[in-house]
């Protein structure tokens, strides 16, 4: 099911700091001088085919962390996230009014529609896969674009309650086409346990973002797609305590 986050642009930054923080390392908060800085990429994109009508919506998330680190710390820690969502179905569907809302082997719709999710990430729970640092970059200062090649795995569950799985490869790119958006917050943090050595912290976060079109090629099932986007963003967010 593709991502909605970003469709509401006064709320679009508020989103981002949601997803950005989610990635702090636990305890990272209570460290003196603790900074973070993410920069990503959103895109949704949709295609039908013109022989058989199914649509196949695809949604990208993909984020670099810049580093986090505490007062004293010679080594920041890196880490990137990519997350990529699939769905196709069949449009002349009577049930759920063309695009089922849940999949007809889980109990919704008509049982005789096409319907599929497909969904892959790295890293990978196990930490097996990751997605190599140069797979991923952000046009820094003005976000005028972005890049992304990379290889996952999709997991899709079928009726019996057992993953299938298949090996993607993602080919994007993020051109900014509209002005950057600004946002800047602070926020003061409480901690109540005595046991910790900072007591009361303020957060000063910053975060600015671009719409932009994105295009390039998926491929998966043997087939690849050429693909436009219907909607994108580049984001950048920095986070630092004080």
């Amino acid at each position: 099911m593709m991502i909605h986050v970003w469709r509401r642009t006064p709320t679009l930054l508020f989103a981002l700091f949601t997803l950005v923080l989610i990635a702090r390392p636990a305890g990272a908060e209570h460290k003196n001088g603790f900074q973070f800085r993410a920069e990503g990429a959103y895109a949704e994109f949709s295609a039908i085919d013109p022989l058989t009508g199914i649509v196949t919506d695809v949604s990208v998330y993909a984020a670099d962390d810049e580093g986090y680190r505490a007062t004293g710390d010679t080594a920041p820690e890196r880490g990137s996230t990519l997350i990529v969502s699939i769905t196709q179905y069949d449009p002349t569907c009577q049930g759920g009014g063309g695009k089922l809302d849940v999949a007809p082997e889980a109990g919704g719709g008509d049982p005789s529609c096409f319907y599929r999710e497909l969904s892959g990430m790295l890293p990978t729970k196990d930490g097996a896969q990751v997605l190599p640092q140069d797979a991923f970059a952000v046009s820094r200062h003005r976000l005028d674009g972005a890049w992304l090649t990379a290889t996952l795995t999709l997991v899709e569950w079928g009726p019996d309650g057992e993953p299938k799985t298949q090996e993607a490869t993602l080919s994007l790119n993020w051109a900014a086409t509209g002005e950057i958006r600004l946002m800047n917050e602070n926020e003061l943090y409480h901690q109540p346990y005595p046991d910790l050595p900072i007591g009361t912290q303020t957060g000063h976060r910053h975060a600015q973002q671009r719409s932009a079109a994105a295009t390039g090629t998926i491929t998966f099932d043997g087939l690849t797609y050429g693909l436009t986007s219907s909607f994108a963003v580049i984001w950048d967010f920095q986070e630092v305590l004080t």
